[in-house]
C-alpha cells in the first residue's frame, strides 16, 4: 500500500489525536509566546487589544500563519511581532488520523492589556 502524502490532504479543523506544542518550555505555547513574543515599547498602553490568529500546524509539525487580525489597535509593529512568533515556533508533535499525520487548523486570540500579554485563548 502507497504511502499518503499529507501535504496533499485537505487541513482538518479537529484530528483524532490533537497537535501537541512540545518545546524545550514545558511543552507549554502560553510560556513560549510569554517569553518570545516582543511587544514594541510605542504600543499604545492605554489600549486594550485581541489579536486573533488562524495557522496550520501542519504534518510535519511546522507553522504557517494563514489570518490574523486586531481589535482595539492595529498596530503595525505589534501585528509584525505576533506573525514572527506564530511562524517561528518550535515545531509541534503534529496531528493524527487514523495513524497518519494530517494538517490541523489552530485559532488562537492573544489579548495585550497595558503593553503586556495578560491571555491567550485556545477555546474559541
Amino acid at each position: 500500500m502507497a504511502e499518503l502524502d499529507c501535504h496533499q490532504l485537505p487541513t482538518v479543523v479537529t484530528a483524532q489525536v490533537p497537535p501537541q506544542f512540545s518545546s524545550s518550555y514545558n511543552n507549554d505555547y502560553y510560556e513560549y509566546f510569554r517569553e518570545c513574543l516582543i511587544i514594541p515599547k510605542d504600543f499604545p498602553r492605554e489600549i486594550i487589544t485581541i489579536v486573533e490568529v488562524k495557522f496550520i500546524i501542519g504534518c510535519d509539525g511546522e507553522t504557517t500563519l494563514t489570518y490574523i487580525q486586531a481589535r482595539g489597535s492595529s498596530h503595525h509593529g505589534l501585528i509584525t511581532e505576533i506573525s514572527a512568533a506564530i511562524n517561528n515556533m518550535p515545531p509541534w508533535k503534529p496531528g493524527r488520523n487514523k495513524g497518519h499525520n494530517v494538517k490541523v487548523r489552530e485559532h488562537l486570540s492573544f489579548t495585550i492589556v497595558e503593553g503586556k500579554l495578560v491571555e491567550i485563548d485556545d477555546h474559541l
